[in-house]
């Protein structure tokens, strides 16, 4: 059996929903550090009774969360194109 081990440089970045002092929503972004185009973005509910009462914000939050995701992601794909 012929088998490799290979690694992959990534970034991530964490940001977290927080409504009266309880994580609501974690979301995170992974960009590989040789290919940023393919970054991920993921959401998780931690307590989706509070998800569901304060969606407006939850949906506020990860839009900002994008944004500042994809901010990250251009920085890195100037980085590897110089």
């Amino acid at each position: 059996m012929n088998t490799t081990l290979t690694y992959t440089d990534t970034v991530t970045r964490i940001g977290y929903t927080i409504i009266g002092g309880t994580k609501v929503v974690q979301y995170s972004c992974t960009i590989p550090m040789g290919k940023p185009e393919e970054m991920r973005i993921t959401s998780t509910r931690l307590n989706p009774e509070l998800y569901k009462e304060h969606r407006d914000i939850c949906r506020a939050d990860l839009a900002a969360f994008e944004d500042a995701a994809y901010e990250l992601q251009d920085e890195y794909v100037k980085k590897l194109s110089k």
